[in-house]
């Protein structure tokens, strides 16, 4: 076998991939284990954004999992150092998107998932309405008013 040659299929259920690269000193070929392809991958359309989750690999390939990387077509992705889940935001309302996942470790980034069902990105929502409004006379022609935040910023 030569070296970079890619194997699979050495566990199916953990649906891993190797690379024998040159390790030690001497040169000795490794084996190093890929993790494994996310799964159950769900993307939900918000406003201007996609929520996106999924579960772990089977497999981490014998190394913790340090980044999973949700991408779509046209640059659009969102990264995290190890949650199973992301928000891509800033996007174009009635974009519609399908996400896939790629999980990395120490050992480099697995096969990505299958991808999530499409969803069409949701236009931006208006606040909501100012709370606890108040006014209070502060002369003959004018008043204080005051107010807090909306609980939704829209």
């Amino acid at each position: 076998m030569r070296r970079g040659t890619i194997i699979t299929g050495l566990a199916a259920a953990a649906a891993m991939a190797a690379a024998l690269v040159p390790g030690g000193p001497a040169g000795a070929k490794g084996l190093v284990l890929k993790p494994g392809q996310p799964t159950a991958v769900v993307a939900v359309a918000g406003p201007r954004s996609v929520s996106v989750s999924w579960t772990a690999p089977a497999s981490n390939g014998g190394s913790p999992i340090v980044a999973y990387t949700a991408t779509a077509k046209g640059g659009v992705t969102c990264t995290t150092s190890g949650a199973t889940g992301c928000t891509a935001s800033g996007l174009t309302p009635g974009a519609k998107l399908r996400f896939k996942v790629t999980a990395t470790t120490a050992n480099g980034t697995g096969k990505p998932s299958l991808p999530s069902a499409k969803v069409t990105v949701l236009p931006a929502t208006a606040p909501g309405a100012p709370q606890a409004v108040s006014a209070t006379a502060s002369g003959p022609s004018s008043a204080l008013v005051s107010w807090s935040a909306p609980a939704s910023d829209g």
